[in-house]
């Protein structure tokens, strides 16, 4: 994030850090205030939904193994930080509380109302303080941020960590200060261990090799960085290299099972991603791609490069940044979803205000009326932090927290999973089989994670076996495919599930909404549960799942 003026003056006093003022300092802390409200109130109301299981088997294999060692007996490498701040956050309390939900939720929402002071303090250091303030107020009730601040996976986490990254690396290479490289090193480590999507922001070395090679070579201090970074990164690939990245991590063949991924992978691209931005964050692309553009014109004149706002190589070198890293995700059989491109928001939310500040600061340098820039830049900072805000839909922020399992979410842009457009209600069905059981008792389940996790065992997983929908199954011993998860063997079938219920003892069905989809569950065995209302004792507070009780001998099926 630099220019050839910034870099050749790097303490001249256009990059001097403005002094803190008390009104802004108020504003942040009152902003923070907000983000914390936001993302704490109610965080353990919902079950856990998508991922937010494997979070729950790695913390519960921590706790019992030391490593995120699955009931399978797989181990879930994935997102290692996050796992390891989860554990921190259950273990006093323990996997089996009543409030595990909300626990294994809290490093996410810490993480993420933490950002709203490190995205502020990112932006004043590197544009403005008006860009600064900006920046966290958008960031503080953006409903995409708020809705992912309530989910116990890494997306926050990782956020945080490269916005430190990218902090600290432009106050090592643009502000020369050397002290700051051990902290940048740090930020870089721990968002390479919570997703290895990190390595993109590496990218930010491309500008600075070509402005600054020559005294790159020369600086020990940059030589040791590099080499630093180096390591870092083929360590982790080295490490992921011995894995498949996937649902669950297995031996994948070693350094000649990545060398094939790799070239597999770069054999095809897609521009999904691209697709998805103005969907996600029209107000943001809309201010880069126009101001942007004008900016860089208005600060061709004399008199807006004399008085106009620092910065414009900062914000050429990140937007920069952000299009090749997206690029970069495209390659590969990347699913393009949106939650893939949510570690890019604070970035888009500081280059859309920069810009526009820039912009405005541009024209008030140019017709030079006093203060004309800085009253320029806030008020560009100003116009921007009011679109953005505006397409944060604070009202819907404010209402996540309210949301319960029976409601339904109109809009899924900024949901984890955004086909699920509610919450199912496995807490409730799960916990229901939990408190009535007993040992002897068998559990068969629609959902093999949230299954054992909310009832505390699972002997089937009532499943189609479909791997275009979710590749979560292997061959077992004795010829039966099993999950890779809990070890349960699949039921595809009627006839097998029938098998399951003539043999000795009670059991329990817990169905989610797959029971409704052909893809997922057999119709036959939803038809065969249909007929059997009377065994239906329990129903989810979504209106769809559900838990059955089976005595033996099952009754007879009417259209079995």
């Amino acid at each position: 994030m630099l220019s050839a003026r910034e870099t050749s003056q790097p303490t001249t006093a256009p990059l001097a850090p403005a002094p803190l003022r008390p009104l802004e300092v108020t504003a942040i802390v009152a902003l923070t205030l907000v983000a914390a409200w936001m993302r704490l109130r109610h965080i353990g109301v919902l079950s856990q939904s998508g991922d937010e299981g494997f979070t729950y088997l790695a913390v519960r294999g921590v706790l019992e193994h030391g490593i995120p060692r699955l009931p399978s007996g797989a181990v879930y490498w994935k997102s290692l930080l996050y796992t390891y701040l989860a554990t921190a956050a259950v273990a006093p309390a323990g996997i089996a509380s009543a409030h595990v939900d909300a626990l294994l939720r809290l490093p996410a929402a810490i993480a993420s109302t933490a950002l709203v002071p490190a995205l502020w303090w990112t932006g004043r250091r590197i544009f403005s303080p008006a860009v600064g303030v900006a920046a966290g107020a958008i960031i503080a009730v953006h409903v995409w941020q708020v809705e992912m601040s309530r989910y116990a996976r890494y997306y926050p986490v990782l956020q945080l960590a490269l916005v430190g990254f990218v902090e600290r690396f432009h106050a090592v290479h643009v502000r020369d200060d050397p002290r700051a490289r051990s902290a940048m090193l740090v930020c870089f480590a721990a968002a390479l261990a919570t997703h290895t999507i990190a390595l993109t922001f590496l990218l930010l070395y491309v500008p600075l090799v070509a402005l600054r090679g020559p005294r790159l070579v020369r600086d020990r201090g940059h030589l040791a960085e590099l080499a630093t970074v180096t390591a870092l990164a083929l360590a982790w690939l080295a490490f992921e290299s011995r894995w498949e990245v996937g649902f669950v991590h297995r031996p994948s063949g070693g350094a000649f099972g990545a060398v094939s991924a790799l070239t597999k992978g770069l054999s095809r691209w897609s521009g999904q991603f691209f697709r998805w931005l103005p969907v996600l964050v029209p107000s943001l692309v809309g201010m880069i791609a126009v101001a942007g553009p004008l900016w860089a014109l208005a600060s061709v004149a004399p008199a807006a490069r004399r008085g106009g706002p620092r910065g414009g190589g900062s914000a050429l070198a990140l937007g920069a940044t952000l299009v090749l890293g997206i690029a970069v995700l495209g390659f590969g059989a990347a699913h393009a979803v949106p939650r893939y491109l949510f570690h890019l928001l604070p970035f888009g939310v500081v280059l859309a205000v920069a810009v526009m500040a820039g912009l405005g600061g541009a024209l008030g340098a140019w017709f030079r009326s006093g203060r004309g820039a800085d009253f320029g830049a806030l008020a560009g900072a100003l116009v921007a932090g009011t679109l953005g805000i505006a397409d944060a839909h604070v009202g819907d922020a404010w209402r996540v927290a309210d949301r319960t399992h029976a409601d339904r979410v109109e809009d899924g842009r900024y949901l984890p999973s955004i086909e699920v457009l509610f919450t199912w209600d496995m807490a409730g069905t799960g916990r229901y089989v939990a408190d009535h059981r007993v040992p002897e008792d068998r559990v068969l389940g629609t959902h093999p994670i949230f299954t054992f996790g909310y009832t505390g065992r699972l002997d089937g997983w009532i499943w189609r076996a479909n791997p275009a929908l979710w590749d979560a199954f292997h061959d077992g011993a004795d010829g039966r495919l099993v999950d890779n998860y809990i070890g349960a063997p699949v039921i595809r079938t009627l006839s097998e599930l029938r098998a399951e219920l003539a043999r000795p003892g009670r059991v329990w069905i817990v169905t989610t909404p797959s029971l409704g989809v052909a893809a997922h569950v057999d119709p036959a065995i939803a038809r065969f549960l249909a007929d059997h209302a009377e065994a239906r004792v329990f129903a989810g507070r979504d209106g769809v799942s559900a838990v059955y009780r089976f005595e033996r001998p099952a009754p007879a099926s009417v259209t079995g």
